[in-house]
This record gives C-alpha cells, structure tokens and sequence, in this order.
C-alpha cells in the first residue's frame, strides 16, 4: 500500500576521535612557617606541624603544567579532618593564586591542594598527609586579639583568612 512518501536510503562513514584531557602534572606544593635561616634572612622554612590560632602558614604550589598547554586557572587548599562522625573537608584557599597564607584549627589533618586548568582537569597533591596543629598556650590564646583580626580580614576583603578564624574551633583551654 502506498502511502504517499518517497524513501531514499544512503550509506556513509565518520570518525569521532577522542581526546583525554590530561590534568597538570610535574609540580609540588608545600606548607611552611616564617623563620630565619643561617644568615639571619627571612625565609619560609617547611613546617610539619604548628599552632592553631597564632601561626601563619604559607602554602604554596609550584612548576605545575599542563600536558595539553592548558593555563592553570584556580589552585585550591584543603585540609581532611577524621572526626566520630566521618571525615570533614574544610577548604581553606580557592583561587588563581598558586600560594596562601592561612591559619589552622586545632586537630590532626590530611593537608592536599587541587590544581586546575581551564579545561576542566585537576590534580591532587598530598602535601602532608599527617599535620598536627596543637594549641597555643593560654597565656598566648589570651593575648590574641580576635576581634581585631576579624576586622582587620574584613577591612581588606580577605573572607578566606574570616573563614579560617571562624573555623579555628579552640577548645576551653584547660592546662
């Protein structure tokens, strides 16, 4: 029965190629502490653990690239807490910088970083795996002006160093 249509049929080939977007590779990150070396210059000296609150840290990354000459756009810390109730990821820095300078809660944490490029894929480092902050001392704890810091962040518009004071949870210090 015809149904008023004409049907016309052609064959062809394609090709699809697929490309994987490879992340950054070859760089390294570090966490260090302000300090002096033999000749009394001010320098970053690496740091494996320090005091909540009162220790400014410097995290950095470095001689990252890309495989597929992507620029890297955003470089991202965060630390990995193991509580009672599971793990607790706190970002500490998210930006184009590849360095920050951040202040820790109390605890024991994974310390990694996250490095992007434009295209999507990232990389994560493991900077320390164990980093233990401990608690600065009461006579240090008081002596602290948090209020004066949290104005001070706000004043320049740093909310990453608001969040990381906010963040700093000090237990009553009873020693």
């Amino acid at each position: 029965m015809f149904d008023g249509r004409k049907y016309s049929y052609s064959s062809g080939t394609s090709y699809l190629n697929i490309f994987i977007n490879d992340p950054p590779e070859n760089g390294t990150c570090t966490v260090s502490l302000p300090g002096q070396d033999a000749d009394g210059n001010d320098v970053y000296l690496p740091a494996e653990t320090g005091q909540a609150l009162l220790h400014e840290f410097q995290l950095k990354c470095q001689e990252w690239r890309d495989p597929n000459d992507h620029a890297i756009i955003k470089t991202v810390f965060k630390i990995v807490e193991v509580t009672a109730k599971g793990n607790v990821t706190t970002m500490l820095y998210a930006g184009p910088l590849a360095e920050a300078k951040v202040v820790f809660p109390v605890g024991e944490f994974r310390l990694f970083a996250e490095i992007h490029e434009e295209a999507g894929a990232y990389a994560v480092y493991d900077i320390l795996p164990k980093f233990s902050v401990y608690l600065p001392d009461e006579d240090d704890y008081n002596a602290f002006d948090f209020d004066t810091a949290i104005k001070d962040a706000k004043e320049v518009g740093n909310q990453d160093r608001v969040s990381q004071l906010l963040q700093v949870n000090i237990p009553s210090l009873e020693l």
